[in-house]
């Protein structure tokens, strides 16, 4: 039987429904990469409690400035006060319920506030809302202990919900629908501080080698292709990190979202974890390129052999300490104790081992939180490129960073490739300052993403000047002076590309120092 449509969502994405899953988004036309698919705004979405104060309750930016607060319930904070009458539609009818329930309320019956709001003002959005996949019976099973919690917070905020005409069941089953396809929210380092729900994307099935990423500003998603997607081929995003283990994987998309993937690289692996590289440690035996799963350690494959006991030890420790940072360590002596780690680890592990990625990724982190680009100034910097898990052409490297990299606002995917080609290239050992230009350049200019085609204009002759200076640069001293403009936002299409011209002389000044 054909695939039958549902609906289109714009004239480039189509929902269709198939024999062999509920729905999928299809492509209408051919789609090259780096395409812009999808802008969606969130039906509804909930700062988490520990980031309130730090980002405005309406706009979801982040601001140096002091933040309004709420003078009723103390909780919701923005940045302007044009923003809080905006806000005041929904937040009127919640403000009294937070100032007298404790704070561990808060997020579900907000999040759940704004949808009853929204799907009964608008016919269109409860006809979406109603659309969504729920896997109820299979949520039921997993999630009594949670539904049960969740119906204790709303209980104790039913003249909250007073509003709500339906039945107690109909109540369950929106509890549920939201839980299977609410989305987190992250910033521009890739920190969680907020979820969404989004009704068209929660439309997008899953594949661990997605053919599109997603990104945000605010409490707005965007989807973007990151491979070329032919007509009719379906639209797929991932729902877990790409640098899991097939295993992690597994675990995970069973666990949150009641499936289990079926996708190339996940077949490949099927009821035999232990091949699967991202658990590889090198077998120790001369001459033998086998590996071992560092869950299972059993012997190689390859060889027969099986790790040392010392070697398994030392392989158990630093997973561990990866697993585990010290609380009790300094910043500085964490980032330490990782790079030394990572030392360790190319000797032992297998170049796509999850723990070597997970090392990686501590280090962002704990760059993120001093607020700098977590691409360091040092030759060991270009590791934080993660490389592609199924392939190691260079085509497939490039979507998987530019994947990495769209999950924290991708600009323009010609930048990428740019930066890779020449980060590939064995002419060019300094060419990780090329990266550290497009994190600067990628942090400066998220706030004008709308003005793409200037962008690109500038971007060619630019970074051919950047080649040939980039060992001058003083990237730090440039980074400070800049930081003022990323929050710079446009009215108008003439003065954006007046702030880019001059952003791009002021760097061709230092470039030519």
């Amino acid at each position: 039987m054909d695939d039958s449509i549902i609906r289109n969502i714009n004239e480039k994405l189509s929902i269709k429904k198939s024999n062999t899953k509920r729905r999928k988004v299809v492509a209408l036309t051919n789609i090259k990469k780096g395409t812009l698919l999808l802008t969606e705004k969130a039906l509804a979405s909930n700062i988490e409690k520990e980031y309130l104060d730090k980002y405005c309750n309406y706009c979801y930016q982040i601001k140096k400035t002091k933040l309004y607060r709420c003078a009723g319930c103390h909780s919701s904070y923005y940045c302007s006060r044009e923003c809080q009458k905006k806000a005041f539609k929904y937040h009127k009818s919640e403000c009294k319920f937070i100032k007298e329930h404790p704070k561990s309320a808060i997020n579900h019956c907000r999040l759940m506030n704004q949808i009853l709001l929204k799907i009964n003002e608008d016919p269109n959005n409860e006809k979406l809302f109603n659309e969504l996949i729920d896997h109820r019976q299979e949520y039921l099973n997993n999630n009594k202990g949670e539904i049960s919690d969740d119906m204790k917070e709303y209980a104790s905020a039913e003249k909250f919900f007073s509003g709500y005409q339906g039945s107690l069941d109909s109540f369950i089953e929106k509890i549920i629908k939201v839980n299977c396809n609410v989305l987190g929210i992250f910033d521009g380092y890739l920190n969680y501080y907020a979820s969404g729900l989004f009704l068209q994307l929660s439309n997008i099935n899953h594949d661990c080698n997605p053919n599109c990423t997603i990104y945000f500003r605010g409490n707005t998603v965007y989807l973007k292709s990151i491979q070329n997607i032919e007509k009719d081929e379906e639209i797929t995003i991932n729902y877990c990190s790409i640098y899991d283990t097939c295993r992690m994987r597994h675990e995970y998309l069973n666990k949150i979202y009641y499936f289990t993937c079926q996708c190339e690289r996940c077949l490949k692996y099927k009821d035999k974890f232990y091949l699967d590289p991202a658990e590889g440690i090198k077998c120790q035996t001369k001459d033998c390129d086998g590996y071992i799963s560092h869950v299972e350690f059993n012997p190689c494959p390859k060889c027969q052999k099986s790790l040392s006991p010392e070697i398994e030890d030392t392989v158990k420790s630093i997973i561990d300490k990866i697993d585990h940072l010290p609380q009790t360590m300094t910043i500085e002596d964490q980032e330490l104790l990782l790079k030394n780690l990572l030392q360790e680890q190319e000797k032992l592990f297998h170049p796509k081992n999850y723990y070597i990625y997970q090392n990686l990724e501590n280090q962002r982190h704990l760059l993120s939180i001093q607020k700098v680009p977590y691409l360091d100034t040092n030759e060991n910097s270009m590791k934080l490129i993660p490389t592609s898990s199924t392939s190691t052409s260079n085509e497939k490297d490039l979507d998987a960073v530019s994947q990495f990299y769209g999950r924290r606002a991708i600009i323009d995917y010609k930048l990428y490739q740019y930066c890779i080609e020449r980060y590939n290239s064995p002419n060019q050992p300094s060419s990780y300052k090329t990266i550290l230009m497009a994190e600067l350049l990628n942090n400066v200019l998220t706030e004008i993403l709308e003005y793409q085609e200037i962008y690109q204009l500038e971007m060619n002759a630019f970074m051919t000047l950047a080649n040939e200076k980039l060992n001058n640069i003083h990237y730090y001293d440039i980074r400070r002076q800049l930081e003022s403009d990323i929050s710079v936002t446009f009215d108008h299409q003439t003065e954006a590309y007046a702030y880019v011209k001059d952003l791009f002389e002021r760097f061709h000044l230092y470039l030519l120092k």
